[in-house]
């Protein structure tokens, strides 16, 4: 008796979490609110969400993820082989892993890196690279690319169209107000916001303990586990409410309300154990830097394993 209505809950739970969201139960909502906020970001919000949903459904597979996908050894190795003999990769052989060099392009690439990252695809698989960069765009809506199928088009056109209208609300208020103004009061927490987005997914998915995984070794409870929970200080816990350090459950589940995460994610910690992991306590900029500078290519860890980490 007792098991038939567990059971029952169950099927209870699942079919609510079924129809609910991180947001709302009303998936329209959720989407209405999603295009608005995103689109004032400049990012195309349902393009956004169908390769949001690929990198959940392909978490640290190293062959098919999008998402902060590190070279192996091999492609590494062969990358840098492959190198013009010429003088300037000469001298930037040199200088590249210095700490002021890598600084100054870690400064740059949280400026740019997001924009061209929807633009261009510039991290783009091997299986992508075939394909011309406005194909692998977040802003093709053709069908006939690596990341969109042809019943995405209605949505990737209304992605397209709010960016659109925010554009040319920032060109309208460039002419009234003038440039100075609006990038004060727009261009600058853009900018901001860009580095926050690279900084905190990068952090998630980045750790010298997580392990990738090949096709053939990959399942899903791997690359759900895979993922690194972290303190983003005050902004973090108060301006966020705890939901950007509660990602191993947002990949697992990732339809819990993010106003529950925090409780849910203690939930989960309990059940996973040792397969859990979290870094509390390093500090925020101090754990990018040092990932940033240190986690170049995955290898195995035991050859013949198709399970890679990164190497030390």
């Amino acid at each position: 008796m007792t098991r038939g209505i567990t059971l029952e809950l169950q099927k209870r739970d699942h079919a609510n979490l079924k129809n609910s969201g991180a947001l709302s139960k009303h998936k329209w909502f959720n989407h209405t609110v999603g295009l608005v906020i995103h689109s004032m970001l400049l990012v195309p919000f349902h393009s956004w969400r169908f390769t949001h949903s690929q990198h959940h459904k392909t978490t640290n597979n190293v062959d098919k993820d999008i998402a902060f996908v590190p070279d192996t050894k091999e492609i590494y190795m062969k990358a840098h082989e492959n190198r013009k003999p010429d003088l300037f990769f000469t001298y930037w052989e040199l200088v590249e892993d210095t700490p002021i060099v890598a600084l100054i392009t870690l400064f740059f690439h949280q400026l740019i890196a997001w924009p061209i990252y929807l633009t261009l695809n510039n991290f783009a698989l091997p299986r992508m690279n075939v394909f011309p960069w406005w194909k692998r765009s977040h802003f093709y809506f053709g069908g006939d690319g690596p990341n969109f199928k042809p019943s995405n088009r209605d949505d990737i056109i209304l992605s397209d169209f709010g960016i659109a209208v925010v554009a040319a609300g920032i060109w309208a208020s460039i002419r009234c107000f003038g440039f100075e103004k609006v990038f004060l009061f727009y261009g600058a927490p853009w900018l901001w916001t860009n580095h926050w987005i690279l900084a905190i997914t990068y952090l998630q998915h980045t750790d010298s303990v997580l392990p990738y995984y090949s096709t053939s070794t990959w399942n899903f409870l791997r690359g759900a586990a895979s993922t690194v929970d972290r303190d983003f200080g005050f902004i973090g816990r108060h301006f966020l409410h705890g939901a950007i350090s509660t990602h191993v459950l947002h990949h697992h589940v990732s339809r819990i309300p993010f106003y529950h995460a925090v409780e849910a994610s203690q939930a989960i910690e309990k059940v996973m154990g040792s397969h859990y992991q979290s870094d509390l306590k390093t500090p925020f900029m101090w754990a990018f830097w040092k990932n940033y500078t240190t986690c170049r290519y995955v290898e195995e860890k035991d050859v013949g394993s198709q399970v890679y980490f990164f190497a030390q």
